[in-house]
């Protein structure tokens, strides 16, 4: 028995639909949704026919599926032949010229025939949810297989060191990953790789082969033509040449840093951003990988704080027109102090939000950290970076302490304001060593209560003095009965 992969070449363009869909059947473990799955299979496959691929070639393909699956055993070859004859019926290759002919016929004014339009709407037909095939989400629910994604921020604040990063993550994880940089000569490209791969301790052997490298000299890519018209013209000839490219060594992500350096249009043109971000699209779509673009934002203007994926340029065309948008962001002075870095090191630190998700549930930000490696040639500090975890109000607390503050709050008579003798946040800084003096040592205080309240540890309420005979705010237990005029607040 074969795995199909030693035949993968025979397919060309259309390799990387094929093998996506081999992905996706062997990850379903029920045998009868796993045949389901293989009949969208087979009914898409049989769709690139009409895009030039060989019909044989395609049949064979889905046959070695089947037999590699076990669904030969499972329903007969009869059933399988049964399943691929209905899905390639009235299936026949559309004659397509070649996009440099094609090119050529239109600026000869030789315009290709319109194919010809649908007639009729089409039913839908309800398929079972649970035989939908699922998203195919290649890294840390931004990167998906067929769509186009983004990172967006300002110069200088970290897209390619996180791009380079993630790309030999990918590839270690067994992604084949494409990195084309339209900034950066290949000698700093160099230097970036390698102090990332002694900083995490990675070996070449452990990317294996699966990590592509181009800059623009080795592949200088404009996916559009300079015009006169405020059109957008795609330089076919290009856009062919990148497709091949995927095809051929069935890269499954593409990153092309930064956007600018890779069209024409200007950046502005709402239309011209969404014309191409959709033609790349189609690229991710026909040979099933996913295309993120490291992209610059608009001058901020004075006062602005953080940027949002609305700064992009391209704006509100570039964002709808992605799968994923996301936006980094310098640590905040507030958030630095709190973390007690010092503010001098405060850029060194990054926030990276999901502005636009829409294929996955909103996350929580990441945070990350530049740091300065010295490469192997002994000479140059190069960026690299890595996760940082957030210490929050909780560093340097235990469990044993939270469980010493339930039983303060427990033993009565805590109040919840710190003007007072009596208020809850004097134990929580004897326990920890800080100075009440201390505005940072306050604040601190103040959100480790804060997150208790939230998660219920105890409540606060309002009750009467009996020193003063007046109504104050105090910490008590969940189940603290609460008599007249005791009340929650």
């Amino acid at each position: 028995m074969t795995s199909g992969l030693e035949h993968m070449g025979d397919l060309g363009k259309f390799a990387a639909g094929v093998q996506s869909w081999r992905k996706i059947i062997a990850s379903v473990s029920d045998a009868d949704a796993r045949w389901d799955v293989f009949g969208n299979a087979a009914t898409d496959v049989a769709r690139f026919v009409t895009r030039g691929l060989d019909k044989g070639t395609a049949v064979d393909e889905l046959f070695e599926i089947a037999q590699g699956q076990g669904l030969l055993e499972l329903k007969g070859a009869d059933r399988v032949q049964r399943l691929l004859a209905a899905a390639f019926v009235g299936v026949e290759p559309e004659l397509v010229p070649d996009p440099l002919e094609l090119r050529e016929r239109i600026n000869g004014r030789d315009q290709a025939k319109t194919p010809a339009k649908p007639t009729a709407a089409s039913v839908y037909t309800f398929p079972d949810p649970a035989h939908i095939p699922p998203r195919v989400w290649l890294y840390g629910e931004h990167y998906i297989r067929g769509a186009v994604t983004a990172t967006v921020a300002p110069g200088g604040t970290g897209k390619t060191t996180l791009s380079l990063f993630e790309a030999i993550t990918m590839a270690v994880a067994g992604l084949c990953v494409w990195y084309i940089s339209g900034e950066d000569p290949r000698v700093e490209i160099d230097r970036r790789i390698a102090a990332h791969m002694q900083h995490h301790d990675i070996a070449p052997a452990d990317v294996g082969g699966r990590l592509f490298i181009d800059d623009r000299v080795s592949f200088p890519i404009k996916l559009t033509q300079s015009a006169k018209s405020t059109s957008v013209v795609f330089d076919e000839a290009w856009v062919n040449a990148f497709e091949h490219a995927i095809a051929r060594d069935r890269i499954d992500v593409v990153i092309i840093d930064p956007f600018v350096a890779f069209h024409s249009a200007a950046e502005n043109d709402n239309s011209a951003m969404d014309a191409i971000i959709k033609r790349l699209g189609e690229t991710c779509a026909r040979f099933a990988c996913n295309i993120e673009i490291s992209h610059h934002v608009r001058k901020p203007s004075v006062g602005m704080a953080e940027i949002t994926v609305d700064d992009a340029r391209g704006g509100g065309a570039l964002v709808n027109a992605t799968r994923s948008c996301r936006v980094i962001n310098r640590m905040p002075s507030d958030i630095a102090q709190q973390e007690n870095i010092p503010p001098e090191r405060r850029t060194a630190y990054l926030r990276l939000d999901n502005g636009k998700r829409n294929m996955a549930p909103p996350g929580a930000a990441s945070w990350w950290h530049l740091v300065s490696v010295l490469i192997g040639n002994g000479a140059d500090n190069v960026q690299a970076i890595e996760r940082y975890q957030m210490r929050g109000p909780f560093d340097g607390w235990t469990l044993a302490d939270t469980d010493a503050i339930v039983d303060i709050v427990r033993a009565g008579d805590v109040r919840a304001d710190a003007r007072s003798d009596k208020w809850l946040g004097h134990a929580v800084l004897a326990r920890l060593n800080l100075d009440g003096s201390s505005k940072d040592h306050f604040t601190k205080v103040n959100r480790m209560v804060g997150t208790w309240l939230a998660n219920k540890l105890f409540k606060k309420v309002k009750l009467i003095d009996p020193e003063i005979r007046k109504e104050r705010s105090y910490y008590v237990p969940m189940d603290y009965p609460e008599p007249r005029p005791e009340r929650e607040i």
